[in-house]
C-alpha cells in the first residue's frame, strides 16, 4: 500500500502549481505515513519493553516537534490558506508520530530495525526538505529531498530483503 501511495504522490507532484493539488498531495502523503505507522510499525511495537524514562522522553520530543510544526506552518501557510495549513499541520503530526513509532520500534531491539530506522527518517526528512524548499524558497533542499527519498527506498528494500 505504501508503494502505491508514494507513486500517486510522485504523479501528483507534477501538478504542484494547481492550488488544490497541494491539499490532495498532502492528504495522500498522510495516508502513506499512516500506512507505515499502522501497518508496518504499530503492530510490532511493544510499549511495555520501553522504560518509563524513554516514554517520557518520547512524549516530550513529540510535543516539541508538534509545537515547532505548528509555529512553522502557522507562520508560513495558515496566513495565506487556512485549510491547506491545517492539512499540512496534520501531515506534520502524522509524520512526527511515524518517526516516533520507528524510534520505539528500534528500542525494542529487533535486528532488522537497523534498516527500518533510516528508511523512516529519510522519508520524513525528505518531506521536511521539500517543505523548506517550497515554502522558504531554499531550492538546494529539493536536491536533498530527492537524495533522501531515494535513500529511503534503498533502506526499505534492505529491510524487506532481511525477511528471507
Amino acid at each position: 500500500m505504501y508503494f502505491i501511495l508514494t507513486i500517486i504522490t510522485d504523479v501528483l507532484d507534477f501538478y504542484y502549481l494547481i492550488p488544490v493539488m497541494t491539499s490532495v498531495f498532502t492528504v495522500v502523503k498522510i495516508l502513506a505515513y499512516s500506512s507505515i505507522a499502522l501497518l508496518l510499525l504499530l503492530n510490532k511495537i511493544s510499549f511495555k519493553q520501553v522504560s518509563a524514562k524513554i516514554r517520557v522522553l518520547f512524549f516530550v520530543v513529540v510535543l516539541i516537534n508538534i509545537l515547532i510544526g505548528y509555529q512553522t506552518v502557522y507562520g508560513l501557510v495558515m496566513e495565506d490558506n487556512f485549510i491547506v495549513g491545517i492539512i499540512i499541520l496534520l501531515f506534520w503530526i502524522v509524520s512526527v508520530f511515524t518517526a516516533s513509532f520507528a524510534a520505539i520500534y528500534y528500542f525494542n531491539l529487533e535486528s532488522r530495525s537497523s534498516f527500518l530506522i533510516p528508511f523512516v527518517f529519510a522519508f520524513v526528512f525528505s518531506d521536511l526538505s521539500a517543505f523548506v524548499a517550497g515554502y522558504e524558497y531554499i531550492y538546494v533542499f529539493y536536491f536533498l529531498e530527492r537524495v533522501l527519498y531515494l535513500l529511503s527506498f534503498y533502506f526499505l528494500g534492505r529491510y524487506l530483503l532481511s525477511f528471507k
